[in-house]
């Protein structure tokens, strides 16, 4: 067997072993058409939504064909107690908050001063709890995705 005949048998034996690769989630959910707020999220299934709502999807990079046509990050800054709670209540200036995520500023940004739990109220509103576990008061930002 030739040189080139081993590299192409070597590719086709790796090819075959080789995982099939996995299509990219998308997440679906049924927004009311007076508020907005979204219920029945859903992973690669489409949810039954009621006559007043709209299916809504989006994947990682962003809203689908059927579902919001923006979205963008609002920040809201926020500072915690030493070995204390905090609450931030939070919600998007433009559109509806799909996601909320945090970060502790302070003493550096990404410090791991503590833990974050976060809560989709009613509507828009989106309820941010952090918890600082130093002995210093410290500074977080937190970040919703506001998609209309």
């Amino acid at each position: 067997m030739t040189k080139v005949g081993i590299i192409v048998m070597g590719v086709a034996l790796a090819a075959a072993g080789a995982p099939a690769a996995r299509a990219a989630d998308i997440l679906y959910g049924c927004s009311n058409n007076v508020t907005g707020k979204v219920r029945k999220l859903q992973v690669n299934i489409p949810p039954a939504c009621n006559s007043t709502e709209t299916l809504r999807t989006w994947d990682q990079y962003g809203p689908q064909e059927r579902g919001f046509t923006e979205c963008h990050v609002e920040i809201f800054a926020a500072s915690c107690d030493a070995n204390t709670f905090a609450v931030l209540d939070t919600s998007c200036a433009a559109g509806f908050a799909t996601g909320a995520s945090a970060i502790w500023m302070s003493p550096s940004g990404g410090a791991d001063n503590g833990n974050f739990y976060f809560w989709a109220r009613s509507g828009n509103l989106w309820t941010t709890i952090s918890y600082n576990n130093t002995a210093a008061q410290h500074t977080f930002d937190v970040q919703l995705q506001c998609c209309s």
